[in-house]
């Protein structure tokens, strides 16, 4: 998996990653929030209707996140990369 960003590779910060931008940043070491919430717009922690609710949750609370798009999102962790998963409609 590569980035287009170059400071990830030398970032201790967890983010989540779509079509080579970073649409989150957990800020400071060892914050599980990007994990969390990496886990939950790929189902594998709601149902998906509960999926669908959480992500126009997101759409409202976090003025970033309408910039996620359904398809392929990446869970990067220490600068490496951890995981792969779908935004599913």
């Amino acid at each position: 998996m590569k980035n287009s960003d170059p400071a990830i590779k030398n970032s201790k910060r967890s983010l989540i990653i779509q079509n080579g931008q970073t649409v989150m940043i957990a800020p400071g070491e060892g914050n599980p929030s990007c994990a969390i919430i990496f886990n939950n717009l790929t189902g594998a922690n709601f149902s998906r209707e509960e999926q669908r609710q959480y992500k126009s949750y997101l759409a409202m609370m976090f003025h970033d996140f309408p910039k996620l798009t359904y398809g392929e999102i990446e869970l990067w962790e220490d600068g490496k990369f951890k995981q792969k998963g779908y935004i599913n409609k």
